[in-house]
This record gives C-alpha cells, sequence and structure tokens, in this order.
C-alpha cells in the first residue's frame, strides 16, 4: 500500500467474501447502512457494513449481473443483468419487486432516480430505457450510442440524465423528452468511455475511458477541467468514484490491481491500495463516512472495505460510524431493527439512535425526524397477516372462481402477505390425464398472472414443488382420527358419485388441504360458506397436534381464521339458479369460463335459465335464475346489487342479455390477451413458479424442522 499524503491513511478494514465469480459492482445504500455487491454468478449479495456478514442474497438472473443501484429510501435494489432483464428487489421483503423487460441485447447499466420514482437502464442494443419504478413500465425509450451503451447517471434533483458508451461520446439527457441536451467531447476523447457520473454537486461530470484517463468534466461550458492518470484501464468498463471526505478526492480502479485515491484540486494520486489480486472492476463511496469499498475479478471474487483512520468526521461530527449514518440532519427512511434500535423522542419527534453494547457514550447521537423520509417504528416493526389459498388445475377457471377467489386475492394483494399456488397435488384425488394436467397447470398459473395477481407482492407458486406438503400432509395424518375424516361432506358427496373407484387420496384429501395451511403458519384462509367445515378440520388438527406435542406450552402450529368472502361473490350455475356454478360438472353451458371467446359468452348468455316474469329484480327465493344474472351483472360493472337491480328493473330478458354480454366480454378481454402473452412467454411463467415455489419452500422447511423436531425425529445436523 503506496501513501504519497499524510493527509490520507485508508487501511483495510475486512474482506468480505460470499461470491462465486467475479464481482462486478459495489454500491453502498443512501442511509450508509448496507453495503450491495452483485456478481457474474448471478447473485446479488447485501452485506451489514457494521459487522461484515450477509443480510440478504437475491437469485433470479439467468446471466451475470453488471451494475446494481439503490433506491433513494435504501429500500429497492435495481439490477442489470446479460439475460437483458432489469429487476426492481424488495431488499426490506427479500423478494424480487419487477421484471423490467424491453431490452433487445445485454443490460450494462442501470440508476435509480434520486427524486422522480424512476429507472434508467442501458443496453448493447444502443438505446437507454427509462421505467416507472411503481408500474414495471417503460415509459421512454430513446438511442443513446452506438454499438452499446456503457454508463448512466442521473443529477441530484433528476432532472437530466448523462450516458457514455463506446462510441467515446458521452450525452446529457432530458430524459422526459428523450432528448440531447448536451454531448461532451473534445479532440483527444478516446475511441470509447467506460464510465460517467455527476458530482454530488451537480456541477461536474466524470467519465472514465479506455486510454488509462479519468476527465472531470465542467457541465456548463462541456469543457475537461481536470484530467488523472496513473492507473491501467484499457478493457474494462470500469467503476469510479467521488469519495465523501473533507476535502474532494476521487477513486477508481484498476487493471493493475489497485485501488487509486486522486485530489480533486491538486490531480496528484494520493494513496494506492494494495490487496486485491485481480483487475479491480468497481469502487463505492460510504455516502458519509471516509469509507471505500472494492470488488475485483475473477482471480479475487472478494469485497474489500478501506477506511482514513486519519480522517475526521466530513459534516461536522453528525455522522456515526459504530451505529450508522445521519446525513444532513436527516434519519434514514428505511433502517434494520436488527442493527439499530429506535426510541421516539417526546421532543418534538426527535428520534435517538443508541449504539449497541459495547460502544461508548460519545457514538450517541440525535437528529430531527424529516415527516417526508423518516419511518415510524410502528410501520417498521408491524407484520402483515399471512393468507394462504390455491386453486385446483382441473376443468376450466370460470367467472365464479374469479369472483370468489381470484379478484378477492388482487384487491387484498396489498394488505396480506399472500401466498397463492396451483394444487395439482389435490387434482390426482380423481384420474387425469398426464398432458392434460400440465397444460391445466400452467394455465391456472397464467390467469393468476393475467387477472392480476402482481409476483412483487404475492407469491406464487405450484403445490407439487414444494415437497414439504406431501411429508406435512403423512406427519398429521398420523395424528389426525379417521372419524373426523369420515364426517367431512363433500367427501361423502364425491364417493356416492365415484362408487367402489373412490381413492384413499381423496378420503384424506382434507389433511394434506391442512397441510398446505399450516406449513405457512397461515393468520387467514379465503373460504366460502361450503368450506368452512374444511378450515374447522385444520384448526382441530392444528390443536390436537399443539397439544401432543407442543413444548412447555408452545404453539408449533397457528389456528388460521377463515376470511369469509362477500356473499355477492358466490355465483350460481346458469342452469340452475340453486347450484353453484361448478368447474367439473359435465354440462358446460351451465358457466362462463374466463376464457371463453366472445361467440361463447354471448351463446352461454342467450340460452342461460331465464323465468316468465317482467322485469329484471333481485328474489333470491321467487327468482333465483334472475337474481344471478343479476348478481354477474353488478359484480362485472363494479356496482351493488341495489344499483344495478334500479338500472335493469324495467329491461325486458332481451335488453338484459344483451347488456350482461357486453358488460362480461368488456371485462373479460384485457385478462383474455394477457394470458395468451403469458402463455406465449412460458420461460417467464416458470421463472415466476421457480422464484415462488423457493421462497415458499424456504417457509415450509422452517415449519417442518420444528414438527419433526417436536416428534422426535433426528435431525441432520
Amino acid at each position: 500500500m503506496t501513501n504519497r499524503c499524510s493527509q490520507v491513511n485508508y487501511r483495510l478494514l475486512y474482506t468480505l467474501e460470499g461470491h462465486k465469480k467475479a464481482v462486478s459492482s459495489v454500491k453502498f445504500s443512501p442511509n450508509g447502512l448496507y453495503l450491495a455487491s452483485s456478481s457474474a454468478d448471478k447473485t446479488i449479495c447485501v452485506w451489514d457494513v457494521f459487522s461484515g456478514k450477509i443480510v440478504a442474497v437475491f437469485r433470479g438472473h439467468r446471466q451475470g449481473i453488471s451494475d446494481i443501484s439503490w433506491s433513494p429510501d435504501s429500500r429497492y435494489l435495481v439490477s442489470a443483468s446479460d439475460d437483458k432483464l432489469v429487476i426492481l428487489w424488495d431488499v426490506r421483503d427479500n423478494k424480487r419487486s419487477r421484471i423490467l423487460k424491453g431490452h433487445g441485447n445485454y443490460v450494462f447499466c442501470v440508476d435509480y432516480c434520486p427524486r422522480e420514482g424512476v429507472i434508467a437502464s442501458g443496453s448493447y442494443d444502443s438505446t437507454i430505457r427509462i421505467w416507472d419504478a411503481g408500474s414495471g413500465k417503460s415509459i421512454r425509450s430513446f438511442v443513446a450510442h452506438t454499438p452499446s451503451v456503457t454508463a448512466a447517471h442521473f443529477n441530484k434533483d433528476g432532472s437530466r440524465l448523462v450516458s457514455s458508451g463506446y462510441d467515446g461520446l458521452c450525452k446529457i439527457w432530458d430524459w422526459r423528452l428523450g432528448a440531447c441536451d448536451k454531448i461532451l467531447r473534445s479532440e483527444e476523447y478516446p475511441a470509447a468511455t467506460s464510465f460517467v457520473k455527476f458530482s454530488p454537486n451537480g456541477k461536474y461530470i466524470l467519465t472514465a475511458s479506455f486510454d488509462s484517463k479519468l476527465r472531470l468534466w465542467d457541465y456548463e461550458s462541456n469543457r475537461v477541467v481536470k484530467t488523472f492518470s496513473g492507473h491501467v484501464n484499457s478493457r474494462y468498463c470500469i467503476f469510479s468514484t467521488f469519495v465523501a471526505s473533507r476535502r474532494p478526492l476521487i477513486a477508481c480502479g484498476s487493471e493493475n490491481n489497485l485501488v487509486y485515491i486522486w485530489d480533486l484540486q491538486s490531480e496528484q494520486i494520493l494513496q494506492e491500495l494494495e490487496a486485491h489480486v485481480d483487475v479491480v472492476l468497481s469502487v463505492s463511496s460510504h455516502p458519509c463516512e471516509p469509507i471505500l469499498a472494492s470488488g475485483a475479478l475473477e482471480k479475487d471474487k472478494t469485497i474489500k472495505l478501506w477506511r482514513d483512520d486519519d480522517a475526521m468526521f466530513p459534516f461536522g461530527g453528525c455522522s456515526v460510524w459504530n451505529i450508522g449514518i445521519i446525513k444532513y440532519n436527516r434519519v434514514p427512511s428505511f433502517v434494520f431493527l436488527q442493527h439499530l434500535k429506535l426510541f421516539a423522542s417526546p421532543n418534538n419527534g426527535n428520534v435517538k439512535r443508541l449504539v449497541r453494547r459495547g460502544t461508548s457514550h460519545r457514538h450517541m447521537c440525535t437528529a430531527k425526524v424529516d415527516p417526508m423520509t423518516s419511518t415510524k417504528v410502528e410501520q417498521l416493526t408491524s407484520k402483515k397477516l399471512r393468507v394462504v389459498s390455491g386453486v385446483q388445475p382441473t376443468g376450466y377457471l370460470h367467472i365464479g372462481n374469479y369472483l370468489g377467489a381470484l379478484r378477492q386475492w388482487v384487491l387484498n394483494q396489498d394488505k396480506y402477505e399472500n401466498l397463492f399456488f396451483v394444487v395439482d397435488l389435490h387434482a390426482i384425488t380423481v384420474p387425469q390425464d398426464p398432458k392434460g394436467l400440465a397444460d391445466a397447470t400452467l394455465s391456472a398459473a397464467a390467469l393468476f398472472l393475467a387477472c392480476g395477481i402482481d409476483p412483487s407482492k404475492s407469491t406464487i407458486f405450484i403445490q407439487s414443488h414444494v415437497k414439504a406438503h406431501v411429508e406435512l400432509c403423512w406427519l398429521l395424518n398420523c395424528i389426525t382420527p379417521m372419524g373426523w375424516l369420515e364426517r367431512m361432506i363433500q367427501f361423502k358427496e364425491k364417493a356416492r358419485k365415484q362408487g367402489e373407484n373412490v381413492s384413499v387420496g381423496l378420503f384424506d384429501y382434507p389433511v394434506l388441504m391442512a397441510s398446505d395451511i399450516l406449513l405457512y403458519q397461515a393468520d387467514l384462509v379465503p373460504v366460502g360458506e361450503d368450506q368452512q367445515q374444511h378450515l374447522e378440520l385444520v384448526r382441530s388438527i392444528s390443536k390436537r397436534f399443539n397439544s401432543l406435542y407442543g413444548k412447555k406450552k408452545k404453539v408449533v402450529f397457528k389456528e388460521p381464521k377463515p376470511l369469509i368472502q362477500d356473499s355477492t361473490s358466490r355465483i350460481m350455475a346458469l342452469d340452475d339458479g340453486t347450484s353453484k356454478m361448478s368447474k367439473s360438472s359435465p354440462n358446460d353451458n351451465s358457466r362462463i369460463n374466463i376464457l371463453d371467446p366472445p361467440d361463447t359468452v354471448k351463446r352461454k348468455i342467450q340460452r342461460c335459465k331465464t323465468d316468465s316474469f317482467m322485469g329484471i329484480v333481485s328474489d333470491p327465493v321467487g327468482r333465483p335464475e334472475c337474481t344471478n344474472l343479476l348478481n354477474i351483472y353488478a359484480a362485472f360493472t363494479d356496482q351493488s346489487l341495489a344499483q344495478a337491480e334500479a338500472t335493469c328493473r324495467e329491461m325486458s330478458w332481451g335488453q338484459f342479455k344483451k347488456l350482461l354480454t357486453d358488460a362480461l366480454i368488456a371485462y373479460l378481454e384485457p385478462i383474455q390477451t394477457k394470458y395468451h402473452e403469458l402463455r406465449k412467454e412460458e420461460s417467464y411463467l416458470k421463472q415466476v413458479l421457480k422464484e415462488g415455489s423457493e421462497y415458499a419452500s424456504s417457509i415450509a422447511q422452517e415449519t417442518i424442522g420444528k414438527v419433526k423436531d417436536c416428534m422426535g425425529f433426528v435431525g441432520t445436523d
């Protein structure tokens, strides 16, 4: 380690090891609590800056990750990859939030706008795309550099975007219009520019190029005001950074395995950091502390954290290494409680941030809470209730399934933590065609998404992909009395129809259902009136297991409560207003399937059973068919039953059927369009299901471990 200035003395704090391949990017979170790293091994690791331990690992890209960026509130990470995808990750909930698709080639760079809630990404397809972070939709796309965009970065107020490319140019964009405001160009400029970044104050732009030089440009005049050399950069897109310090510094990696630190004013190298054994691809500066992170290529695969022990606190001593960061008198909007304890002070909403045990009193500080950026302790500690539900992939999902289940799931997915799955193991309790079952399973999953289930908010998976369902079912079988199952009404009804062919699986169906629910420690289960008996059995099994095996009155399983659906969501058959619409009915005209084409919907409505009375009114006892059709119309036009009745009271059956047909076709059309798009992109659908099953398995294995431990099984540890 070469130190050329007594005023800078960076020393190695520690080495982080976790990636299996080259570390492509390292970025500190804006609140200073975490460091994120991406790698060619397709993973993103989030590290606790205090302890150096991994707190989250994200997997989902199919190829190596080239760049990452944090959201301003430090809750989200966005990543760019060679698989042409940009993915938004929810760090707090440790799950994928959104997949942003649109680029036609490798995505090299990504940046999260500090103000506008948008994301910019640059690709080898020569384009920059601007994405809405909330919806995941591409709101702007423009050709920026040929053949490739190598870097993109927003200025501090998010109004402008600067980009670099292999064409040797840097361009400043009004990204809302996709218009280029300025082009940074000079006579000595090299053939390719590998990196570009706005200075923290937005007045300068730092560029790196393949001639082994860094240049500092004045934003207003478009001129190079400083040039930095000494490092080696001829092949790689190496990240540079401005350094948080009491004096203006910049840092950059190098192909000779060093990290260089320059004085911004004198253009002199102040220090060369030696620790890596391969090319240093990325360097990141802590937002407040004189701390650097660096990541290196394949032979090294490590991340180094460096600190200037001789430097004073850069912002008047208000930032504290031991306990986190208070930047510009603002409390971070998102913190992990496992690192900090927050105590609300009665004095004007101040928050005291207390250090962990073993640190001195000088590391205690108080800051005023900014109401626009702070998060209440109750919000951080509150936990959503977990909802678990599934749908069988047998028959065709119809509008009764949609209103009674799928639409309710969509409406509640922001309110609860949801796990929705296709229950293919339940489907085989009756004979199934293997090819038909596989297609029906994917079809049901595609309909989940087409109807509005958001994989970033809800977990979607296939039941058989989580092996613990079957394992827990067997364990629960061994404590469930047969008499409980013999009393189940649905088994008796189906057994009468199947006669001697009735299977043990059908008899044991309720225990598998109990396994589905208890495996995930569900708080709520959406049920209709005809399913409450099954849920009561689940609660009975839970109580029995807890009574038999609960250690020292410790509860192993939660007792789930019913989430009763609105009675108006119970849709009856078109040929019998007193029987529930069923996908197992042999008469296809008894139901409107979600995927029925317009001509089929029209035909079924025209032929549905009605009565001879005048007027369209609600009368469940005297006119069940009329009441059912009026319920359907009300549900698909977002009206109450009373409002629908007032609209249709004076209509003839012909008028009403046309009105109902048009409403159904208009409502189902976008769902069907989305469904067919998803079926064409089967790889995306399977990726969603794979990630969902991985998350569900992590919950399931924890439950299985507790159950087997209580029952006396010998563990593998």
